[in-house]
């Protein structure tokens, strides 16, 4: 990521993981956008947040079926409402709430193409979203100890916040994820001490769903596993953020912020001597948020249906500038392959924070 900043030659760019899709008309949005490029004009350290999205495997079996995958991709944000709303896919990723969740999602389906959403405060420390920044001295680097898979986006923004960015959420422009098989280096990191494995799969037994260490646990050695070696570095790097880089943050955390620290894989006697670490009350944290995140969904994907079916609305009125809008891309869908393979694909909880999985596009 760093050898990519350093040949930067434009005056702003936009970071996203290679396994994510722009919206089609990103950069017309933009370019001419008054708004955006007064806002950028005028703050530095403004970094304007791209919401991400997911489209869940059109196939039932573990493979990349692209001939399925590809047509079904957004490409506009009415693909986007028609996603959730026939449940091909969803806000990225739903099940890791810290990741993305300070995006405000449903506000975002009703707002302006061009628009500027301020995002005040954060739900969690491990929001990692995707942003738009201007190239400049006080843009931080990426920590070259967090190689592969695992908070080395978490960190970086981190790094931003505690340096005084902003954070603002653009209407209209979205990204979407390829639902691509695990790289190698998110198989490595799923590795974990079969104490905490939940589930495996027959066929594919390098896919596993895992749990939170509990206190209960005892030392499970973390340390020898990828994800245990990278949370020990998280809290030393975080030490060091907060020991040699000033204060001088625009954005807060909100009142009902998540528990980071539970989140992280350090054995007991570390937490204990670093103050934090697996938390206590696990099962009913653990129900308590999956409760919670399927109200969230339930409220974003009736929001997204009521947007969906205005937009219906006035297409089936013959409103010229929904006409104009939709005509082009209608006509592509009418030859698009797989129209009923709409089989969602199982979406395993993941309290990881780096949730894309292949090496970085800036």
């Amino acid at each position: 990521r760093n050898a990519a900043l350093a040949h930067v030659q434009t005056s702003h760019l936009i970071y996203i993981d290679v396994d994510f899709w722009t919206s089609q008309d990103l950069y017309d949005t933009l370019s001419r956008s008054p708004h955006i490029r007064q806002a950028l004009a005028e703050d530095s350290k403004l970094a304007l947040v791209l919401p991400a999205f997911m489209l869940f495997r059109q196939c039932k079996a573990y493979k990349d079926c692209r001939k399925n995958n590809i047509p079904k991709m957004p490409l506009h944000k009415e693909d986007v409402l028609e996603m959730m709303v026939k449940k091909r896919g969803h806000i990225f990723d739903p099940t890791n709430r810290g990741g993305h969740g300070s995006t405000l999602y449903k506000d975002w389906i009703r707002q302006d193409v061009g628009s500027l959403k301020e995002i005040s405060c954060l739900q969690s420390h491990r929001y990692e979203p995707f942003v738009i920044v201007q190239w400049c001295r006080h843009l931080p680097p990426f920590q070259n100890a967090f190689t592969g898979y695992g908070k080395n986006k978490l960190i970086w923004m981190m790094q931003m916040i505690r340096s005084g960015y902003k954070l603002a959420q653009i209407g209209g422009a979205f990204l979407v994820h390829y639902p691509h098989l695990d790289s190698a280096a998110r198989t490595k990191w799923n590795e974990s001490p079969e104490e905490l494995v939940v589930k495996r799969e027959k066929k594919h037994p390098e896919i596993v769903q895992i749990r939170r260490p509990q206190p209960k646990d005892g030392n499970l050695h973390l340390g020898t596993y990828k994800r245990g070696q990278v949370d020990r570095m998280f809290v030393q790097f975080r030490e060091w953020l907060e020991l040699n880089v000033a204060d001088t943050s625009r954005v807060g955390m909100c009142d009902k912020a998540q528990d980071d620290d539970s989140k992280l894989w350090i054995d007991k006697e570390q937490d204990e001597e670093n103050g934090g670490g697996a938390g206590s009350g696990e099962t009913e944290k653990s129900q308590a948020k999956k409760v919670a995140i399927q109200k969230d969904n339930t409220r974003l994907e009736q929001e997204a249906a009521a947007v969906h079916g205005e937009d219906q609305k006035h297409e089936k009125a013959g409103n010229p500038q929904y006409l104009d809008q939709h005509n082009e891309e209608d006509d592509g869908e009418k030859g698009s392959s797989g129209e009923d393979d709409e089989n969602e694909e199982e979406v395993v909880e993941d309290e990881d924070d780096d949730s894309s999985q292949e090496e970085e596009a800036a």
